[in-house]
């Protein structure tokens, strides 16, 4: 039974024991790299905060354990086993069991709650508990997803009715705060796909100091609990191929465009909406990985805080033909007026050419009845609008565009814009007539705040504006 002591030593039980051990490291680390967030301490990877402080603590107090009785509590189970009767085991085993039993009430007494729920990041809320934050005033739900198709199930989206986007970032493991609620105090409920980057997110929040973070888990696996006791319907939109890419800083251009590859899976073709030039890169790798061939280069204006890599994709692919709103003043191989149809994939795809002047003259927005999404350019922002003070910009103009044209869609129809500043994804006409803090007032509201922005000079707009006149060439 004390093969382990220091009062004795067992050559082939410590070579044993150390094969153990390495062999436990080794798949430790495996498993680290490979995602499994209750490995992360011994990940190469892992950020500081992902750390399993219990692992740690168990660890120590094993080992602590071990050296005060001199018995491995492995071979002191064999030792029950070849002496059942033997009463000191028994007594040794009570023990064990007592100190078992006193370590968690031990354990949520010396360690704040913050750092229990590092050590369990993927830890799900009780449908009892999203009930009771929903419940309070101010509860506010959060999806962390990006518009990809890692995160869509046979093409569908699913999401709830009421919840506003902010993006996880896996590579960082931070999100953007700008979104989310002033008051740090108010319920946070997060979901995602499997709940795994909810809870992340909700270490990360606490961290920042929100006091009432839940995670409600992942529309693949908790659906019919948690999601459903937000009481709130689920919406699933039938994206198929539709990716969101994003332009940030180096070795990006800066300008916090999205620019959206759509796709067709039997034509196996693609439309691209908004390309950067410093991106094309990126974008042709992105549609060269999903099989794709683009036809169609899109843009919903002639933009001035980038240059279009529209004309950059042109030199590149054979067949792929340019589209603006002829209103916009800019060269193209089609110019679109208001009211046509966009057709492709053999015309069994269509997108509808929504004339939303008033930021630029040249406007356009893009309807896809068939997924139920408008890609808004400038003109509707994820609570906010374009600036209408250069390019002929008139707030009236824009005023009543968005509202005869754009909030006039069905409500769950999801907001794809140019631009977000917030770690924003996605929104809805619902979410954006009811709380757009500009746009769901009234017209003299808007035209009062739209004349006191007071905004910087476009940085770009001397060098983008002029190139995207003739496409970006």
């Amino acid at each position: 039974v004390g093969a382990l002591s220091p009062a004795r030593f067992d050559g082939t039980l410590w070579v044993l024991f150390m094969t153990a051990l390495a062999l436990t490291f080794s798949l430790y680390r495996l498993a680290g790299r490979l995602g499994v967030a209750e490995a992360s301490a011994f990940s190469d990877t892992a950020a500081p905060q992902a750390v399993d402080l219990r692992l740690i603590v168990g660890a120590a107090l094993f080992g602590t354990g071990w050296g005060l009785i001199g018995v491995c509590p492995g071979p002191h189970l064999v030792g029950l086993g070849a002496a059942p009767f033997a009463p000191g085991l028994w007594l040794l085993l009570l023990n064990v069991a007592l100190g078992m039993r006193l370590a968690a009430p031990a354990w949520a007494a010396l360690c704040p709650s913050r750092l229990a729920s590092r050590a369990r990041p993927d830890a799900v809320s009780t449908v009892d508990e999203v009930r009771s934050a929903v419940a309070r005033p101010g509860a506010t739900t959060v999806d962390l997803r990006p518009l990809v198709p890692s995160e869509m199930r046979e093409g569908g989206f699913t999401r709830a009715a009421h919840a506003i986007s902010a993006v996880w970032d896996t590579e960082s493991h931070t999100m953007s705060l700008a979104a989310l609620p002033a008051d740090r105090s108010s319920p946070l409920i997060l979901y995602c796909r499997t709940g795994r980057r909810a809870g992340l997110a909700k270490a990360f929040l606490e961290a920042h100091s929100y006091s009432h973070v839940l995670n409600a888990g992942g529309v693949d696996t908790h659906a019919p609990t948690t999601l459903a006791a937000l009481g709130q319907p689920l919406h699933r939109h039938e994206l198929g191929v539709l990716v969101q890419l994003f332009d940030g800083l180096a070795p990006g251009g800066g300008s916090s465009t999205y620019t959206y590859i759509l796709g067709d899976t039997a034509s196996k073709e693609c439309i691209i909406i908004d390309p950067v030039l410093e991106q094309v890169d990126r974008d042709l790798k992105a549609i060269d990985a999903l099989g794709l061939t683009p036809t169609l280069a899109v843009n919903t204006h002639c933009h001035a805080d980038h240059i279009t890599g529209t004309g950059a994709m042109k030199r590149r692919l054979a067949g792929l033909s340019s589209l603006i709103s002829k209103a916009s003043g800019a060269k193209a191989d089609r110019h679109l007026k208001p009211g046509e149809a966009v057709r492709w994939a053999g015309g069994r795809r269509t997108l509808a050419a929504l004339a939303t002047p008033g930021h630029t003259p040249g406007c356009m927005s893009f309807f896809d009845d068939s997924i139920g999404c408008v890609f808004t350019g400038d003109a509707l922002l994820i609570g906010s609008c374009g600036r209408t003070d250069f390019q002929q910009g008139n707030p009236e103009v824009l005023y009543d565009s968005v509202h005869a044209k754009l909030f006039s869609l069905p409500e769950t129809t999801l907001v794809l814009p140019a631009h977000d500043y917030k770690g924003r994804a996605y929104s809805t006409i619902a979410a954006e007539k009811s709380s757009n803090p500009r746009l769901s007032k009234s017209k003299a509201e808007f035209l009062e705040i739209m004349r006191n922005l007071e905004l910087p000079y476009p940085k770009k707009i001397d060098t983008a504006l002029p190139a995207n006149l003739v496409c970006g060439l």
